[in-house]
């Protein structure tokens, strides 16, 4: 066989090939109109607070298309529906993915405010307050970073550095992280109030002085309570309800399981009497505060009179210990 004949059909064979092979790469990175329906559909449903369709959506443009001009947008939007359907663990890759790529230093510190969130969620409260940190050193840092830094302080065990960074940022905050401060205050006041509460053996006495301080904290934690819901923010209403049962579940239990006395060794009959004996005084004790904290809820008058259905899951339990 000639040469010819011979290259005339190896490029013969070039050519009925080729359309095959574009065929598979249009489905591929370079299908920018595939791109451009999910970013819209992502987008929209992101902004109609449709999470799970929007993170459908937003991470098939973060898995597939790189080269779409929305790619590094939908990094940030992708991390924003993971933290709003409760999943931070798979939020923190893009929305750090967003911060490493944006020249916007101001959408840079919001979205470190988002990845906070994501590890404090995760309980990574070193990492929070690292990105707290990193807010506050931005070359447009934000108030709302201090509150981040304050609530990976309390993770890490620092109620006192928290509570001064709430005090000292106060003033400067937006409205809008106004519910959040007020949050955290109620939040120290609780872990303040469960402190004030020992298992250690301790005389009767002082049993009793102890509780007659833990049930005053509690009723200054329910006026930082009234005060939050009126902020009237839904999501830091729900959260100081949630603190507030958790610190009477915390009090119920400290009222029914009293310390053991100090000193000598006692038979069993006379320590049955005398966590009897003090049992019954702890349970007279606690019962005239669940009934001063019901009337404290009672009479509570808020700007809006809506807002004492807000109490009520509160009121109802302090109803419940009390009967």
């Amino acid at each position: 066989m000639s040469r010819w004949p011979l290259i005339l059909i190896i490029a013969f064979s070039a050519i009925s090939n080729f359309p095959a092979y574009a065929a598979d790469t249009s489905t591929g990175p370079a299908a920018p109109a595939d791109a451009e329906l999910l970013w819209k559909d992502g987008k929209a449903a992101f902004e109609k607070g449709d999470f799970e369709t929007a993170a459908y959506a937003l991470k098939r443009i973060v898995d597939r298309y790189p080269g779409y001009s929305g790619y590094l947008e939908a990094h940030r939007l992708l991390g924003e529906s993971f933290l709003r359907l409760d999943k931070p663990k798979e939020a923190i890759a893009p929305l750090k993915y967003y911060i490493s790529g944006t020249r916007d230093s101001q959408s840079a510190s919001r979205t470190r405010l988002s990845l906070g969130e994501a590890y404090l969620a995760m309980k990574q409260f070193r990492e929070a307050y690292l990105t707290a940190l990193e807010i506050e050193k931005s070359p447009t840092p934000l108030p709302e970073g201090q509150l981040l830094r304050a609530q990976a302080n309390i993770g890490l065990n620092r109620d006192a550095e928290a509570l001064r960074i709430v005090s000292s940022v106060r003033k400067s905050l937006p409205s809008s992280a106004i519910p959040r401060a007020s949050w955290i205050e109620l939040r120290l006041k609780t872990r303040a109030c469960s402190r004030l509460a020992s298992r250690s053996p301790m005389e009767e006495g002082y049993v009793l002085e102890q509780m007659d301080r833990r049930s005053t904290c509690l009723l200054e934690a329910m006026l930082l309570f009234q005060k939050t819901l009126e902020l009237e923010n839904p999501d830091f209403a729900e959260k100081a309800r949630t603190e507030m049962l958790s610190a009477y579940e915390l009090y119920s239990q400290a009222c029914l399981n009293p310390p053991r006395p100090p000193g000598k060794k006692r038979s069993q009959i006379e320590l049955k009497r005398y966590r009897i004996e003090l049992s019954t005084l702890l349970r007279k004790k606690c019962n005239r505060h669940y009934q001063e904290a019901s009337a404290l809820l009672e009479g509570w008058a808020p700007p809006e009179p809506a807002l004492k259905t807000a109490a009520e899951p509160v009121l109802k339990r302090l109803r419940t210990l009390a009967e």
